[in-house]
């Protein structure tokens, strides 16, 4: 009987030990497989939620020579982002619900054409942006992870002291009436099925927005504003405050894309090489059915 105890004395706490470090085995071989498979979804049919990068990246400059305000010269512009994207995925596992956060270093080359020689000669200056994006995902009863819910993406200087330009809201909306938002954080997660905006192919969609540049330098304007949404860039126009400007586009291609707005600082368009280079964008993923 001694031995019986002797060896349970022993044997028991044994027993406990493999237990518990199969069971923290199992939990940490399913939370690694869960963010797995997040992160395939992510990176496989849930891409076009995530990386609006091609809809910022104009491949070098292009645009309008001569359209001026008073002082500040609208010049040829645009970036070229460096490939790959270099990429940060966050995942935050409360049970069957993950919060996500996708962040993008994006690095690359800003250029401007400052010559009004008629031909394509520009300078470029560095670029360095940090892209956000917050994202719900839902385990379903089969084990796939749904993307629930998605932010906007948010273009921010990776030198925060640099930027100056800032985006206050953005107010969506289309001719019809079906889509009536704003956007006054980039962070506010929007439900897949019923927030995300849908538009039908071609229908005129409105844009209006409320800007600041805190900058000290002179130009006039302070700043220009642009759409960008796929394969396309469109000048914001002004309503003469260096606050408020509206545009609209028209959207063409089916699926998911982002519209995204982008303010630029005139000064980083008055010369070609200077290490001036201050923006900051909003891009807002939307369905075309």
């Amino acid at each position: 009987m001694k031995m019986v105890k002797l060896v349970l004395f022993f044997l028991l706490p044994l027993i406990f030990i493999i237990s518990l470090f199969l069971f923290l085995s199992c939990s940490w071989m399913s939370s690694t497989n869960d963010r797995d498979d997040i992160e395939r979804a992510i990176d496989g049919q849930y891409r076009e939620y995530f990386y609006p990068i091609a809809e910022i990246d104009d491949g070098g400059a292009k645009g309008e020579l001569g359209v001026f305000g008073d002082q500040a010269f609208l010049r040829p512009w645009g970036r070229k982002i460096d490939r790959p994207v270099n990429r940060t995925i966050n995942i935050d596992f409360q049970g069957n619900t993950a919060c996500v956060t996708v962040i993008c270093d994006i690095t690359g080359l800003f250029y401007v054409d400052t010559t009004d020689d008629n031909v394509y000669n520009p300078g470029s200056k560095p670029l360095h942006d940090t892209l956000t994006k917050y994202a719900v995902f839902e385990k379903q009863s089969t084990g796939n992870w749904v993307l629930k819910k998605i932010s906007p993406g948010e273009y921010k200087l990776y030198d925060q002291n640099k930027q100056t330009v800032h985006i206050k809201s953005v107010h969506v909306y289309d001719s019809d009436g079906d889509v009536n938002m704003t956007i006054t954080d980039p962070s506010t997660l929007y439900d897949i099925d019923t927030e995300v905006p849908r538009f039908e192919k071609d229908e005129i969609v409105h844009v209006d927005v409320e800007a600041e540049n805190t900058t000290n330098e002179n130009w006039e304007p302070k700043s220009f504003v642009y759409l960008h949404w796929p394969w396309n860039r469109d000048l914001f126009t002004d309503q003469g405050d260096d606050i408020y400007y509206t545009g609209n586009w028209a959207p063409h291609n089916d699926g998911v894309h982002h519209a995204a707005v982008d303010i630029l600082n005139s000064g980083c368009l008055q010369n070609e090489t200077n290490d001036d280079y201050n923006t900051t964008a909003w891009a807002m993923p939307y369905i075309v059915e």
